[in-house]
């Protein structure tokens, strides 16, 4: 891991938020452009709103249980990673997270919108996604890793990278956005379980690859196992599961979702 720099935020919730917020705009960079209008436009690689909620959203619904590890925001020339201790709380999945609210902190997320950092209960993914979209950059990902929740904000230089092969395509999307999704996938899932070619155990760990794996990466059972933390058999079943449902396509001794 090489990193540039390390810098930690501690104090109270209020002042963490605000440190780190600040801090990060500190480090965006910036385009300046002569627009239409005869005028000279200042465009951010990440829309302010944006990279405010990603962090305001970890603090808010982490799992405060969870000890021995922090919220981690971390900065990359084509993205930031936020990873918070915590699966997604109740009713909420990574493909309904837009539009569906639940709060693991409560009381934390009425005291931010006292100070203003939270304003609707339920509206800051779904206008991260505007935004994001205003912009013209993809969808925030939402990916969980063991116990830990991460997620990902793009800049425009990730629409110009393809995916690459094994490992090196970690967490890396193409064009397409993570809420265009997998409807189709879960969909042939849920029927293969009503007609008894899976069982609701399988078709879970189906389902669980399905989210942790974006669409034109390529996984295996080396992946499945990293990425979720099975142990060889349950992975190699549940990608044997997914052949049977034709789900997947083999791209050299590995996979990728099949678009359905």
């Amino acid at each position: 891991m090489n990193v540039i720099k390390d810098v930690i935020f501690e104090g109270n919730i209020l002042k963490m938020i605000t440190d780190a917020v600040a801090y990060l705009d500190t480090q965006i960079k910036e385009k300046t452009y002569l627009g239409k209008d005869g005028l000279f436009v200042t465009e951010e690689e990440y829309p302010k709103f944006v990279r405010q909620e990603i962090i305001v959203n970890a603090v808010t619904h982490r799992d405060y249980s969870i000890r021995g590890t922090d919220i981690q925001i971390k900065m990359f020339d084509d993205r930031i990673v936020v990873e918070s201790p915590g699966k997604l709380p109740g009713l909420v999945k990574t493909d309904n997270i837009r539009h569906t609210y639940f709060s693991r902190n409560p009381k934390i997320a009425e005291f931010l919108k006292a100070y203003s950092f939270v304003k609707e209960y339920g509206e800051g993914v779904d206008r991260m996604c505007k935004e994001l979209e205003a912009a013209g950059l993809q969808a925030p990902e939402y990916r969980l890793n063991a116990f830990m929740l991460r997620a990902t904000i793009r800049n425009s230089a990730a629409i110009y990278k393809k995916p690459l092969f094994g490992e090196k395509n970690h967490g890396l999307l193409t064009e397409k956005p993570l809420f265009e999704p997998k409807k189709p996938l879960f969909q042939a899932i849920d029927d293969a379980v009503c007609r008894k070619v899976l069982t609701p155990t399988i078709s879970e760990n189906v389902k669980e690859i399905v989210v942790a794996f974006d669409m034109n990466q390529i996984f295996g059972r080396k992946e499945v196992k990293k990425e979720l933390g099975y142990g060889d058999y349950k992975a190699g079943k549940a990608i044997e599961a997914m052949q049977l449902l034709s789900i997947v396509i083999p791209v050299e001794g590995k996979y990728i979702l099949k678009e359905m």
